[in-house]
């Protein structure tokens, strides 16, 4: 279960970054993960809850976009992304693959619900 570990770390780079924008609170987070990491959504959810208690981030929602992987056969020249993990050519079946990307986790995009100058929330217009 290394969701949980991941979902702290991009806690606090999500929090460090609120509070470098002066943030009240997080509303959304998307975060890109790559298939090849083998992470599992609703414990990536379900750490997300349990980490973002007690900060700017509890109540926010977590969106998750899945990278797939480049996989290119060696023996037909095969080229295409998938978002599983590739252990042959789908068009051939030879296990002479090469495969590229579907490792990242990077954290896209905050929304964030601003300060006032008076101190007091105030929502970015939908």
């Amino acid at each position: 279960m290394h969701e949980f570990s991941i979902v702290q770390s991009i806690c606090e780079h999500a929090i460090r970054e609120a509070e470098a924008h002066n943030a009240a609170r997080v509303l959304s987070l998307c975060c890109r993960v790559g298939v090849m990491r083998q992470l599992v959504p609703e414990l990536m959810e379900t750490a997300f809850t349990l980490t973002s208690e007690g900060t700017i981030l509890q109540g926010a929602r977590l969106e998750l976009e899945t990278e797939g992987v480049r996989v290119r056969c060696e023996d037909c020249g095969h080229d295409a992304v998938t978002d599983e993990i590739p252990f042959a050519c789908p068009a051939c079946h030879s296990g002479f693959i090469r495969c590229e990307g579907g490792q990242e986790i990077l954290l896209v995009s905050l929304d964030l619900e601003q300060e006032d100058c008076h101190g007091s929330a105030d929502s970015p217009p939908a």
